[in-house]
């Protein structure tokens, strides 16, 4: 009998625990500044230990700097945040984040926040999940010589991104665009 180990592998056992939160009355720079510090491409927006929404890099360039929507976290957050309990697969993990067209998903245990998970995290456990994730990925190749912003991973350093910019035909995320 063979036992699929994706199945077996929940999220609660491979999440990061220590989790960013920010407030929803915090400023965008502020949220842009704390994910920076921590190296990381989401801050969860919460309040009285209530998860109100998430603020990724796509929200802060999408929402913040295409839009200009708004100072506030709360102008700019992705709601409501889509949580998951710490005892689902990291497979279904998966497909629900394909599904809801997500890259990060919170973990949350009797209303609180206990840890989150990413895409990228669940590519690196189960090289089985990245047939999932592959195909959500939405990576459009550029004519040579054109130069648009697209997400996927970074043919430089291989690191999942939300924002991807064509050099030279390959996608070279924006820490190696700037060496």
């Amino acid at each position: 009998m063979v036992i699929d180990m994706e199945e077996k592998i929940r999220v609660g056992d491979c999440m990061t625990k220590n989790v960013i939160t920010i407030t929803p009355e915090e400023s965008v720079q502020s949220a842009a500044k704390k994910m920076k510090s921590n190296k990381i491409g989401c801050v969860v927006v919460s309040k009285d230990n209530k998860i109100m929404g998430i603020v990724t890099e796509r929200d802060l360039v999408w929402n913040y700097v295409a839009e200009g929507k708004g100072e506030k976290v709360i102008d700019i957050m992705s709601k409501p945040a889509i949580t998951v309990g710490p005892e689902m697969g990291i497979m279904e993990a998966a497909k629900l984040m394909k599904q809801k067209g997500i890259k990060k998903l919170p973990i949350v245990r009797d209303a609180k926040l206990v840890g989150i998970i990413t895409d990228s995290d669940i590519m690196r456990l189960s090289p089985a999940v990245c047939d999932v994730l592959v195909e959500a990925a939405k990576i459009r190749y550029c004519e040579p010589g054109e130069e648009e912003a697209t997400e996927g991973v970074c043919d430089e350093c291989g690191k999942e991104s939300d924002f991807l910019k064509i050099v030279e035909g390959r996608h070279i995320c924006e820490n190696c665009s700037e060496e």
